[in-house]
């Protein structure tokens, strides 16, 4: 039905209309680039609805390499022109000429932008997936080794934050990486495709250069970050050694320790790390945002300088474990909403690291998240005045554990750290178990979180919101309501 509908399209196409056919599997693939040809955009998408993602694969490519052969040419082109001066134009063709250029333009900038979206894709897929083996080897002591099989890493520059990361906790959980590429040696190979589309990057620059002025077109505002990604598609062009260190200073106090590597030899280049930021080692996985925060729980007081409430929740399930809901409600009043005037605009953010910790001081449960804020200048006093509110579920066993609480503000610095105590209760076979008692201060049905059909505060398809508050107006609250769990056999009761 598809194929038909789309073959009674272009019958009725109008002699201004251009059309291209593309398929979308994995990535964005152009089977047809912008024609008025019925015939073959017929056999398009008569491919689309038949073929395989290989076969999407390879046409998409081949017009590629078609369009960035095109472009060359209408480059050369466009400086004979240039050169020849006034009325050395190619003349009546010259309008067709820029309205193919236009078009190819569009479809190399597509595929470009495709490009880097499966390479970010893949990216971040094997970043998470190695920082799950991270995370699943850090508890076991001493070195760990990982022997990585791959044909690459795709490190376009939307995921080279993301790649420090994974870095930074391989080396705080002991674990190397040693990795093979399963290509074998195909240098060869790689530096004709970066060749190819530096080539194509040089073509935008340079047009961009004769014109002097004018618009700039996306191609042109992204021609450093697009030629950044090229540079990093190939990884066997280069031989290296790596050497590491053992800091002597031992005072853990968060602040940041530049590092200088220098060689004797010359020739060589070097590449290291700026420095890095001065944090006890923790079980967990760090983040850049969460360096001030874990600063702050390692002074002997800890810093008091916004406001925010705090609860753990205790929920019986079925099992010997408790589900246990970590819960804040945070103020916006006490941060910062500096306004941008070039684009009267108000900018906030709300840093939050959240650390579940054992008897013996290891972590069991690590949460953290940033919540940016952005809007129109008058609207900066109403979102001033809400409450952010926090909340994640972690199951726990019985036991006594030390609940640390990180707010700050990503704008203003200020930052205020909470510990207490969380004791999880345990439950003896075949009796009644009791969750924590929740004063309600409302139901909302507006949250669309993911996990809410999993969350120990769902009522009747509603989120039950805790309130917090210390004291309760009786003028404010003339009616009470409370929520809790209760478990016996295969009994459970919502209240």
């Amino acid at each position: 039905m598809a194929r038909d509908a789309a073959r009674q399209y272009f019958k009725e196409l109008n002699p201004t209309d251009f059309v291209s056919v593309m398929a979308i599997d994995r990535a964005l693939r152009v089977l047809q680039p912008f024609t008025k040809d019925v015939a073959r955009l017929s056999a398009a998408v008569s491919l689309a609805a038949d073929g395989t993602p290989q076969q999407f694969a390879e046409v998409s490519n081949a017009v590629r390499d078609a369009i960035d052969k095109a472009q060359a040419a209408s480059s050369a082109a466009e400086s004979s022109v240039a050169s020849a001066g006034p009325g050395g134009g190619p003349g009546s063709d010259t309008g067709a000429a820029f309205a193919t250029a236009k078009l190819n333009e569009v479809i190399a900038s597509m595929l470009r932008q495709t490009g880097v979206g499966e390479q970010t894709i893949q990216g971040r897929a094997t970043i998470e997936s190695l920082m799950s083996i991270i995370r699943g080897e850090q508890a076991y002591p001493g070195r760990k080794a990982v022997v990585y099989f791959a044909e690459r890493i795709s490190l376009p520059t939307q995921v080279v934050e993301r790649f420090r990361d994974l870095i930074s906790a391989a080396n705080r959980a002991n674990v190397s990486f040693y990795c093979v590429d399963t290509t074998g040696l195909d240098s060869t190979r790689q530096l004709e495709e970066m060749s190819q589309d530096l080539k194509s990057l040089a073509s935008i620059s340079q047009g961009q250069q004769r014109r002097r002025g004018g618009a700039v077109t996306t191609q042109e505002a992204t021609l450093g970050e697009n030629a950044d990604n090229v540079l990093r598609k190939s990884a066997q062009n280069s031989s290296h050694y790596e050497l590491s260190y053992i800091p002597a200073n031992t005072v853990y106090d968060g602040s940041f320790r530049k590092v200088e590597v220098r060689v004797k030899r010359p020739g060589l280049i070097t590449r290291s790390r700026q420095g890095y930021y001065a944090v006890r080692g923790t079980d967990a996985t760090v983040s850049a945002f969460e360096v001030p925060m874990l600063n702050a729980l390692e002074l002997k007081l800890l810093p008091r300088e916004l406001n925010y409430r705090s609860a753990s929740l205790t929920f019986p399930t079925r099992g010997l474990r408790t589900q246990t809901v970590l819960y804040l409600e945070i103020p916006l009043s006490d941060f910062s909403f500096p306004i941008d005037d070039a684009k009267n605009e108000y900018e906030a953010r709300v840093d939050i690291l959240v650390f579940v910790k054992n008897p013996e001081g290891r972590t069991v449960e690590k949460f953290s998240q940033q919540f940016p804020f952005r809007g129109p200048r008058d609207k900066a006093p109403e979102t001033q005045g809400r409450n952010l509110v926090f909340y994640r579920t972690a199951e726990l066993a019985p036991g006594r554990y030390t609940l640390e609480t990180v707010v700050q503000d990503g704008r203003s610095r200020k930052i205020t750290a909470k510990r207490a105590v969380l004791v999880v209760p345990a439950r003896p076979p075949q009796s009644l178990a009791l969750s924590s008692i929740v004063l309600v201060r409302r139901l909302d049905a507006s949250r669309g979180d993911s996990d809410l059909a999993e969350s120990p505060l769902l009522y009747n398809r509603q989120m039950v919101i805790p309130n917090l508050s210390s004291a309760i107006n009786a003028k404010e609250w003339p009616e009470l309501a409370f929520y809790f769990v209760a478990i016996a056999q295969h009994y459970r009761s919502p209240r």
